[in-house]
């Protein structure tokens, strides 16, 4: 079996590290794998990046995308890069993973793959392939996306994702994306949690097959380590509430962690956010301690193992890796109920409050910054959140898809 997975950034972020990891363990199980990616740089031996020549190419693609207000639909010569790929590889199956970030078209992706019916494993990672812009819309509870997209409520806000500057394509968006993703022959649907699952059923996607499977973590990175990180920012008599984003936002709740910082006894918590751009490091508060972006895992696993608690108030997320890679080092974690964050939560390893509701997230993160819950958060993250177990569903995955071609 050969097993073609395409991503927007290689090795970078939780989207590319799963793509990789997913190659990693089809290799494992003796088969191919090949990572197609359009920027960065992925880790796996055998990959093509498909944006070539300058880098800043690749941005202008977005920043057409944003003046046009179309996403998905640009980058043809990289997707005719990746159609020829393809043709030289003859994958048994293709693992895409989104489709959008400006890096592919999917419209002509898609004709390419329903004309030579070729098997589909579509990983994605939230709501865009269903909408007609958005990719997370639970933040304006907009549902407009059952029907036909329109007048787009989160394209009007500050930091809205994809970002159109001057206009409103939802709704044509939504009719193109509907016709491209219809009438796949053999596509499989693949979530990383089952509130998404549940979501994609509700769409026009709701004819393919939908599985949801929880993505894992590297359990031996992220352990429970002793270190000197209290020490370090002179918070030893305190308990530590940690909060970790690979970039701060309103959907992500940045504007709740201050809110419970102010809330919070200052002589008795420390709160530390880690994630932080260059202004928002300049305009923090005094009080909380700012730690910029890392890709240190070995530092964060530090970090994760020193806090008493992780408080993760977003507002719009799929199935949060922050949440697995706290709980795995051992400490708990207390988080608003959005999306699939709350399907990696247990009555042991943290608690479950309604969204905005700061007086229940303020005293949750107390509870359990002084409940010790470490043994039980590393034995769950071990049973359920281990890569190996989580990435040979997959493999799985592609071998029925690949079945399923040879008995049509």
């Amino acid at each position: 079996m050969k097993v073609l997975i395409v991503t927007a950034y290689g090795g970078w972020g939780s989207t590319g590290k799963i793509a990789d990891s997913i190659a990693a363990n089809v290799v494992d199980h003796g088969h191919e794998a090949v990572v197609a990616y359009g920027f960065y740089r992925s880790a796996f031996a055998n990959s093509v990046k498909l944006k070539s020549g300058a880098r800043y190419m690749s941005f202008f693609e977005i920043f057409k995308s944003r003046i046009t207000g179309y996403m998905g639909f640009t980058s043809k010569h990289a997707t005719r890069k990746l159609i020829s790929l393809i043709r030289k590889e003859k994958p048994d199956v293709i693992n895409l993973h989104n489709a959008h970030g400006g890096y592919v078209h999917i419209e002509l992706l898609f004709q390419y793959i329903k004309k030579e019916q070729i098997p589909v494993v579509w990983t994605i990672h939230d709501c865009w392939s269903f909408t007609g812009h958005c990719a997370h819309f639970e933040k304006v509870g907009c549902d407009r996306w059952k029907t036909a997209c329109f007048d787009c409520p989160d394209r009007k806000l500050k930091q809205s994702y994809p970002i159109s500057y001057f206009f409103d394509r939802s709704p044509e968006q939504y009719r193109r994306k509907k016709t491209a993703f219809s009438e796949v022959e053999n596509l499989t649907i693949a979530t990383p949690s089952q509130w998404l699952a549940d979501l994609a059923k509700q769409s026009y996607l709701g004819y393919a097959r939908i599985k949801a499977i929880h993505n894992g973590i590297d359990v031996g990175l992220f352990n429970p380590i002793v270190s000197d990180v209290k020490k370090r920012y002179d918070c030893e008599n305190k308990k530590l509430v940690l909060a970790v984003a690979m970039g701060w936002s309103e959907r992500k709740g940045y504007g709740y962690i201050l809110k419970l910082a102010e809330r919070l006894p200052k002589d008795e918590y420390q709160v530390m956010v880690v994630g932080l751009n260059e202004r928002q490091m300049q305009e923090i508060p005094a009080g909380i301690i700012g730690i910029p972006r890392t890709a240190n895992q070995k530092e964060l696993a530090e970090i994760y193992s020193a806090a008493d608690v992780l408080v993760n108030p977003t507002l719009g997320d799929t199935y949060p890796t922050v949440n697995l890679e706290s709980i795995a080092c051992g400490t708990p974690v207390v988080t608003f109920r959005t999306g699939g964050s709350p399907e990696s939560i247990t009555s042991e390893t943290g608690a479950v409050v309604e969204q905005h509701d700061i007086d229940a997230l303020e005293r949750e993160v107390i509870r359990w910054a002084n409940t010790n819950a470490r043994e039980a958060c590393r034995n769950y993250a071990i049973q359920n959140f281990d890569r190996n177990k989580c990435f040979d569903e997959y493999t799985s995955l592609f071998c029925e898809a690949i079945e399923r071609r040879r008995n049509r």
